[in-house]
């Protein structure tokens, strides 16, 4: 395998990255120049816990052509060229929607660093280019221009960071940097700063990617499985864990789900026509959304936050317009019809009663889904508190990410009517 180690290496450094919460889901993405002509990316829609060494792809530095990788390269590939091409003393370009430096792009200003050791890392001014949608080549182009000499970080208004570096430890600090940074001048803007969660829990490595199974051999213990596994993991990014909170997962061409509450440990059986408790909320939610594979209620820091704020967040991100779309005004807890209205128009989030419903089109997908509104509601408090204005996504953006989103989950829907497990859901 070309450049073996190198990969696996990336890997790590991407896994690393995830448990300190500087990436989620499968947003962000890293590049290491590997020799003159070429360098490594990470693969596009992958989550960063179910990469190996082969999936990161190996490019062609002049041509942003793919020699290897059995995944298809980052959209944001032209990207890490152009910053790597402007940079020739860097061999590493570190691509992140970290939470508190994201909240920091909806501002749409650059960033001043204060003090010595940050100013020495990132130079005395952090740039913030226009925004452009992701993986397009204006955007590669804003990117790169920004990166002069003397600059070795720049955000992206409501997407992200871009950091380079000599080698990933160097890129690395400076991720940490600049999100030290942008924490710092919000501390300072807020009159009543919120406590933030800690970012450096541990995930365990290697959770296993979801992919299609014909439904015959979908069977209960396999849908028992992946079901606590991916509560053990909501339960490390604290998204899981009060008794209240529920996760289900939909049997595909079939007429039940099974679901968990709070510390239960065996997930039990449910009918569609469940009419009775938590079940009855997830039946009738499954039935509104025949594309929803998989539902997760419950209450999470940001989350909470965000209800609290009594503000309806906005678009903010390309991602979070991709796969959570628009999310309506709270809905009072009981109230179906508002939750069914809620939902009804394709958004994978609406906030009940101060809980957050989650929905995603396979169990892998709930998962990503989840940590990604997480980093947006994170993101949108902290700017919002701030007092400056935020910026919205433009509605030209908004409109194509969603058509996109609602075509994934009219596939989803057919696919799962058909007792088939929907695939190919992760991508921008």
């Amino acid at each position: 395998m070309m450049f073996e180690q190198a990969r696996a290496d990336l890997v790590d450094t991407c896994v690393a990255m995830a448990d300190a919460g500087f990436l989620a889901g499968t947003g962000g993405n890293l590049a290491r120049r590997v020799d003159p002509e070429h360098f490594l990316v990470t693969p596009s829609a992958t989550d960063y816990y179910a990469m190996g060494p082969a999936d990161i792809c190996v490019m062609r530095l002049a041509d942003t052509e793919q020699v290897a990788g059995d995944k298809m390269a980052s959209v944001e590939s032209g990207l890490h060229a152009r910053v790597l091409q402007a940079r020739p003393d860097c061999t590493v370009s570190v691509h992140t929607h970290q939470p508190i430096a994201s909240a920091y792009t909806l501002l749409g200003r650059p960033l001043r660093t204060k003090t010595v050791e940050i100013s020495r890392l990132l130079g005395q001014t952090v740039p913030c280019v226009a925004y452009a949608p992701s993986g397009t080549a204006e955007l590669a182009q804003l990117v790169a221009d920004a990166f002069d000499a003397a600059t070795h970080a720049c955000l992206m208004r409501n997407h992200g960071v871009v950091c380079v570096g000599r080698d990933m430890g160097e890129g690395r600090a400076r991720a940490v940097a600049l999100e030290a940074a942008c924490a710092e001048w919000f501390t300072a803007r807020l009159e009543k700063a919120e406590p933030m969660p800690a970012m450096t829990e541990q995930l365990p490595q290697n959770q296993p990617r979801f992919s299609g199974t014909p439904s015959a051999r979908f069977m209960k213990a396999q849908i028992e499985t992946l079901l606590l596994k991916d509560v053990a993991r909501f339960r490390v990014k604290g998204l899981y864990g009060n008794p209240d909170d529920s996760f289900s997962i939909r049997a595909p061409g079939q007429s039940e789900f099974f679901i968990v509450q709070g510390a239960e440990t065996r997930p039990r059986r449910s009918m569609m026509d469940a009419s009775d408790g938590v079940a009855a909320l997830h039946a009738h939610l499954y039935r509104a959304r025949p594309d929803a594979g998989a539902l997760l209620l419950g209450r999470s820091p940001w989350c909470t936050a965000l209800a609290a704020l009594g503000a309806t967040i906005p678009l903010l991100f390309d991602e979070q317009a991709r796969h959570i779309g628009k999310v309506k005004a709270s809905v009072a807890a009981g109230d179906l019809p508002g939750l069914k209205e809620a939902v009804a128009g394709g958004a994978n989030v609406a906030i009940v009663g101060g809980q957050r419903l989650c929905l995603g089109v396979t169990p892998e997908r709930i998962v990503l889904n989840a940590e990604l509104f997480e980093k947006c509601a994170k993101a949108f408090v902290i700017a919002h508190s701030s007092g400056a204005p935020v910026k919205s996504l433009p509605e030209k953006s908004c409109r194509f990410y969603i058509q996109r989103m609602l075509d994934d989950q009219a596939r989803a829907a057919a696919s799962l009517a058909a007792g088939r497990i929907p695939e190919g859901m992760n991508a921008y």
